[in-house]
């Protein structure tokens, strides 16, 4: 007897499935081909651990200096604290850009402990350089940072020792950087150097970190309870504050610094030189940054 073609529904119905299954696979074949043709050459371009910022969506790819920018730009470059940075660019030569956050990003000691130092030996630039600098930036952006000599001069009026010059990553300005890079001229209504005026933009996370550090340091501790220094830094954001530089100051005892009015009034002269080495002040880092990758 003859064989008779199924044509029932439910025969109908596998035959259905087994076309859509077939084109599956098949359209799956073909993007993995793509990838092994196009993706994986790409790949072998770039180094392990590198992104490539070619591939990146605008999202994703960092904020990266650019070959034409000019001194007095700001540009954004890096994350401190859940909150972008944004750096003031001060100098421009040979390629590179000499770069300071435009804000106080954290308040911080120079030394954690009372003790006479210099800029080579301060806990603050082991911070900078380890901490700071590997947690801010990304591996990307670390490859735009130069490490750089950093000369640390005497104080130019005390004559108190700088130590020995660093190479560093990231450092505060010197006395002689910041009257070489930021106007110079009072604003005699307000008697302030406007230029060099830096507010404290810290997010609320650094506020309570801060906060925490200040309750714990055993020389402002006995001032300041976490509450009342919590309270303290809150109400000043947004307001003017004292930032550090490297220098020394009229001691090895103290550092020099930038007060809430641009220059130190404690001698009346631009910079002043009374700021302890273990108390917590304002920071801007700064660093020279490569102006192509």
């Amino acid at each position: 007897m003859a064989s008779q073609t199924d044509t029932s529904p439910e025969r109908s119905r596998k035959n259905h499935v087994l076309i859509i299954v077939g084109a599956v696979v098949i359209a799956l074949v073909a993007v993995a081909a793509i990838a092994l043709v196009v993706i994986l050459p790409g790949m072998d371009n770039n180094q392990v651990g590198e992104p490539d910022a070619s591939s990146m969506s605008d999202a994703e790819a960092p904020s990266l200096p650019l070959a034409d920018t000019q001194v007095g730009d700001t540009i954004t470059f890096g994350n401190y604290g859940n909150q972008a940075m944004e750096w003031r660019v001060l100098a421009i030569e040979d390629g590179k850009a000499l770069v300071i956050t435009r804000d106080i990003i954290d308040q911080r000691v120079y030394n954690e402990e009372k003790a006479q130092t210099t800029w080579e030996q301060c806990t603050l630039r082991q911070w900078l350089n380890a901490d700071f600098y590997n947690s801010a930036f990304s591996d990307l952006e670390r490859s735009y940072i130069i490490r750089s000599n950093v000369q640390n001069n005497d104080n130019p009026d005390y004559g108190t020792t700088g130590g020995a010059d660093t190479e560093d990553y990231v450092f505060l300005l010197s006395i002689e950087e910041v009257y070489t890079y930021f106007d110079s001229e009072l604003n005699v209504y307000r008697n302030t150097y406007e230029d060099r005026i830096a507010v404290q933009n810290m997010s609320p996370e650094l506020i309570e970190d801060a906060a925490q550090r200040i309750d714990e340091n055993p020389y402002t501790g006995d001032y300041y309870t976490y509450s009342e220094a919590l309270e303290s830094l809150e109400l000043r954001n947004g307001e003017a504050e004292w930032w550090l530089l490297r220098s020394p100051g009229d001691d090895a005892g103290h550092v020099a610094g930038v007060d809430p009015g641009g220059f130190g009034g404690r001698d009346g002269g631009n910079i002043d030189p009374g700021g302890y080495t273990h108390a917590i002040n304002g920071i801007r880092p700064a660093m020279w940054l490569k102006l192509t990758s």
